[in-house]
């Protein structure tokens, strides 16, 4: 049973080293973070699998809300990173407690 959490390449720097005026939402990345990071390792005895998904840069409403000056058209649309997710909840996926980067195609 696949559990996964997404957050952008944005949060990953803001929960780290936070920006201006970005603090309640480093401070929420950062939880979930741990939060994640904590459950997994709470369930490795059982079949629920607990990961992180890094969907980088994409063309959503909130982004548009976040960046309002960026052009949507240089981004990719949510379809190719939902084919990515599905592939990461299906029940034979076994990792748990991992952060992956969808731009990279791998563990982050």
């Amino acid at each position: 049973m696949p559990a996964f959490w997404a957050r952008s390449p944005r949060s990953i720097t803001l929960s780290r080293k936070p920006g201006t005026y970005w603090g309640p939402y480093a401070v929420s990345k950062a939880a979930l973070e741990s939060l994640a990071r904590t459950y997994a390792a709470e369930t490795t005895k059982t079949s629920v699998r607990v990961n992180l998904f890094n969907p980088g840069p994409t063309r959503t409403r909130m982004r548009s809300a976040a960046m309002p000056g960026e052009d949507p058209a240089t981004l990719k649309t949510a379809e190719p990173v939902a084919e990515k997710l599905l592939e990461l909840c299906l029940p034979e996926f076994a990792e748990t407690g991992q952060t992956y980067d969808f731009a990279k195609g791998r563990r982050a």
